[in-house]
This record gives structure tokens, sequence and C-alpha cells, in this order.
């Protein structure tokens, strides 16, 4: 991570005239880049390097360029004997730093709770063919995208119509293929995928042995399995305990319906249902926070839980779950219901509402 006391210096020296691509007073800054360059070759060696590697493969940025036109460019030292004698655009080492930036910046509870670990963990997979089960409006994939190595392509499935839309609606190109499907019978052969996952929908399983087993089934050998759960144990705040309290409560309302959705797992059947997988060199990860944090616009307001929009937005969830009740088929249920609803409420409006700690599980097949 960058010291602060360089946050400022950096920022001016590498702001990029965002309509042109192209560095402000261009022999004046490119001068100061340089000795900041000198400087930071020793400040952060084996994390430039971690960095150089991972984004030299993605980034147009990134050349080896002839000497005639290296001239605002410079030499690149580093132990890797890979990138020996590599020239690197001051552009390139624009990316890098604001990438360091903003993990510098994170508000301290962000920061702490072990989504930069998970986001680590992930900079380290190359995706390939990524198959993510139960994907909703595709929240996940949009995760992987942002966190994986590199990947070559994605494909959703969803047994609810209405997701399948949202996902569709929120992907466009070739990159993504959405599809509405049976998690229990994936209609794929085996071993089709580099990467399968599922995020925070083992409680919307009827059956979540079954779907997990297809899972593996379709995933290569040394294929990538990656799991993604909140749980409702453990050491959680207050304002954890209000989201979990209210997700039980508005679980039980949707089986009142005869839609499955189940109460927040504990940790040990989230670990349980893992072991039954049998996976390879498998981690194990917690985080109070999901990764799309580090890349949401709210991160700050979020380390408040009483930020009167979160709030406002359960207590919306809350109503809107009420008028979902309707008539069950019991009227004590409902009322029952009804009276949980209200104290929910209170509730939010007390201690606030933040998301239940989780489990982030890599294995291989």
């Amino acid at each position: 991570m960058l010291k602060s006391l360089w946050c400022k210096e950096l920022l001016d020296t590498f702001r990029i005239n965002e309509k042109h691509g192209f560095l402000d007073n261009e022999n004046h800054q490119h001068r100061r880049c340089c000795v900041l360059l000198a400087h930071l070759r020793n400040f952060l060696p084996r994390l430039l390097s971690h960095r150089i590697r991972h984004l030299a493969e993605h980034s147009i940025l990134y050349s080896f360029w002839a000497d005639d036109v290296c001239h605002n460019c410079s030499h690149l030292d580093t132990d890797d004997p890979n990138l020996a004698g590599t020239r690197v655009n001051p552009f390139f080492w624009h990316q890098i730093l604001v990438e360091e930036m903003k993990m510098e910046a994170l508000p301290k509870g962000l920061a702490a709770s072990g989504a930069i670990e998970i986001s680590n963990t992930l900079k380290r997979i190359s995706g390939g063919k990524v198959l993510d089960v139960a994907t909703g409006n595709g929240e996940f994939i949009d995760t992987l995208m942002h966190t994986l190595k590199d990947f070559d392509c994605f494909v959703g499935v969803d047994n609810s119509k209405k997701e399948v839309e949202a996902a569709k609606r929120r992907f466009e190109g070739p990159l993504v293929e959405i599809m509405e499907m049976n998690g229990e019978a994936l209609k794929f052969e085996d071993g089709s995928f580099d990467t399968a996952c599922i995020s925070h929908s083992l409680h919307h399983l009827c059956h979540i042995g079954r779907v997990l087993t297809e899972m593996k089934r379709v995933l290569k050998p040394g294929g990538h399995f990656i799991i993604q759960e909140s749980f409702s144990d453990g050491n959680q705040t207050e304002a954890q305990r209000t989201e979990i309290l209210q997700h039980h409560w508005d679980a039980e309302i949707d089986t009142l319906h005869g839609t499955t959705h189940n109460r927040t797992l504990t940790k040990q059947k989230i670990n349980d249902v893992v072991n039954d997988l049998k996976l390879r060199r498998v981690e194990v990860l917690e985080s109070t926070r999901p990764v799309k944090c580090l890349f949401c616009e709210d991160q700050f307001d979020c380390e408040n839980p009483k930020t009167e929009k979160f709030v406002a937005q359960s207590i919306k969830e809350i109503d809107d779950a009420l008028k979902r009740l309707g008539n069950p088929r019991s009227f004590n249920s409902q009322l029952r219901l009804k009276q949980q609803g209200k104290k929910l409420r209170e509730r939010a409006m007390r201690f606030g509402v933040s998301p239940a700690s989780l489990l982030f599980i890599v294995g291989s097949k």
C-alpha cells in the first residue's frame, strides 16, 4: 500500500486529462514522474512486481517499446527475470498507482473486513470459462470481472425467468451468456468449465448437495470451485443481527407462499456441504463485507450502519414484504409475522443495518 504522504504528490503527478488520455504539461510531468518512480521502485519492489505481472497481461498501456519511441518511458528495475530490461510507459505506472491508492483510501472498517484478502485470492485465479450458478441479476459475475486475474467468458444460469431477464439487461456482448436453467440438472457436458461458482444462493436451494454435485460434474479436473455465502452465527454486530433477523423473517414469508427460501445458514452448515464435495486445496476466508464493496461508491457511507438511506432501504424492504404477506395459510402466522415486521422496523432504526459476515471458499476439483 502507498503511504498516505505520497497520495497528494502522486495525484498531482499522474493527473490524467480524461478527454485526451494525456498527461498535462507532459515534459514537466515526466521529469517528476521519473523522480517518483525512482523512489517507488525502492519503496514497493515486491508489490509492484506482482501488480506489473497482473496488469501487463491486460493493459494496452504496457509494451516493449523500441528505443526510438521510449523517450518518455522509464526502465523497470525488478528482480523478475521475465521483466528485466523492460521499459514502461508512465501512463502504465499511473494505472498501477491509482489502483494502489484506491486500496490505501479505503475506509477503515472495509479495509479490516477481510474483503481485500478475498480480492487478492481471486487475483491469483485465471478463470477461463466461468459458470455462475443461481446468478440472479449477475452481480457476482460483475465482481469476478473486477477481481479475477483473467478470464475467457462467463455463463450465468438461474431458474427464475425474471432474474434471467435482469441479468441479460445487465450484460451486453459475447463475454457473458445468461441462461434459464435448473441448477440440479445442468445442461452441460462433463468438464465444460474452468471455474464454477455460486454466491449468496445456497439458502435459496431445495437440495444444496444436488446443485453443488452438478457444478462439480461440469467442472474440469483441477478447475476452481468458488462458494460465497453469508452465515448467521459467530461474532456479529447488532446491525448485522438486524440483517440476519430480517432475512429469517423474509424467508419465512416466502416459504409460506411456496417459494424456496431458507434461513441464513450457520458457518458449520456451509463447511459441511463443502466438505461433502471432497475438493482439493481448499482455502476458507471470512469477511464482514463482500468483495463488491471494494468497488462501491457508497463504501464510506456503509461504515455507519445507521446511515439514513440504508436504514430507509431496509424499512422499505420490510414494508414490501408485509405487502407480499397477503393472506398466508394461517391467520395466526400472518398476525405473528406482521408483529415481527413492526419490531424489525424499530430494530433497524435503533441499531442500523449491516451485511452479515460471510465465508468465501475456494477449492479445486
